[in-house]
């Protein structure tokens, strides 16, 4: 079991594997990874791409890093999906950002937005984690954070899931 702060919430990975200190690094790797991940999401930190893309005006663009791009993507799509329930721009208006794959840009047409990632960047950071555990071949893990986000790699020998209570 290792734990690690970050994104104003509790990691947590759960690894089942012969070697400790094997399991051990690739957790650490996994943690330094959300580090990244929070540097570049986090509306709470000033230099990352959420707050410099909420500062923008109107007919600006702002370069953007791969994972606030492809959680953009994300919070526009699940705005589409949910007739606008589920919204990252706090109201301020989903549709007034464009973003740009190709450029990895992203330009807000009018008035000023407020982009908050949260509903989806630890979700986002679970899903990476995963990833990157099993390029280090791991495949039997648990990791959640908080209370909000579960994934789970395989199960334990001889069950069926994970044990879990909600």
């Amino acid at each position: 079991r290792f734990s690690h702060e970050a994104m104003a919430t509790t990691f947590e990975i759960f690894i089942l594997h012969e070697d400790i200190r094997y399991a051990q690094q690739a957790a650490w790797e996994a943690f330094d990874e959300i580090d990244g991940l929070e540097a570049e999401l986090s509306r709470f930190i000033e230099n990352s791409d959420i707050p410099r893309l909420n500062n923008l005006a109107a007919g600006q663009s702002l370069r953007v890093g791969s994972a606030a791009l492809e959680c953009l993507r994300l919070g526009i799509r699940m705005y589409a999906e949910t007739n606008g329930a589920f919204d990252i721009s706090i109201g301020s208006g989903l549709g007034l950002i464009k973003p740009d794959e190709a450029g990895h840009t992203v330009q807000v047409s009018s008035g000023r937005v407020q982009i908050d990632l949260g509903g989806i960047g630890k979700g986002y950071a679970v899903d990476r984690m995963a990833q990157l555990l099993r390029d280090w071949s791991i495949d039997t893990a648990l990791i959640h954070s908080g209370s909000s986000s579960v994934l789970a790699l395989g199960s334990p020998a001889g069950m069926k899931g994970w044990p879990v209570t909600l």
